[in-house]
């Protein structure tokens, strides 16, 4: 019986130590795994200013809840979210836009062909229909790698026949 009592005193103990750190913020125990954060820490997250983080919120571009009279941000629908954008960046160094890792921006199209990002744009404007993928994401362009190396492979060939 002492031996259940104790176990029972150490887990509501540690439950209790778990809800004071929760409230606090402070070093808050990392085995449990955190649902979500407070508008603050996705701020400093982002290193973005309080009036950027409140924009975002109510532009309603990931979840939010009221819990105890705060707003905290759903930590999975702010990882949907950053994976899908190229705006943003972390402090910690991850890039965003990882859901879109088949692209490439333009100018990074530019630098991977060797030619001026400006030209590039130019080509890309006057093709009625490009010879590769080209797609509007969050209002940038990004062309696809495989329909380019594709395109790039076919001009290479073509040349080469040329030249024989």
């Amino acid at each position: 019986m002492n031996d259940d009592n104790a176990v029972d005193c150490a887990e509501e103990e540690r439950k209790q130590r778990i809800i004071k750190q929760a409230i606090t913020h402070k070093n808050f125990d990392t085995s449990v795994q955190r649902q979500s954060m407070s508008v603050p820490e996705m701020a400093k997250l982002l290193g973005i200013k309080k009036t950027d983080s409140y924009y975002l919120v109510h532009k309603e571009v990931f979840e939010t809840r009221i819990v105890g009279g705060h707003m905290r941000v759903m930590i999975d629908s702010f990882e949907k979210w950053y994976r899908s954008q190229f705006h943003y960046k972390k402090v910690t160094g991850e890039k965003p836009g990882a859901k879109y890792n088949h692209t490439l921006s333009v100018p990074d199209a530019a630098e991977y062909m060797n030619v001026p990002v400006w030209d590039l744009y130019c080509f890309i404007k006057r093709s009625i229909v490009p010879p590769f993928e080209v797609r509007k994401i969050n209002g940038v362009l990004r062309v696809d790698k495989k329909s380019l190396n594709e395109w790039l492979d076919m001009r290479a060939r073509a040349k080469e026949e040329l030249d024989v």
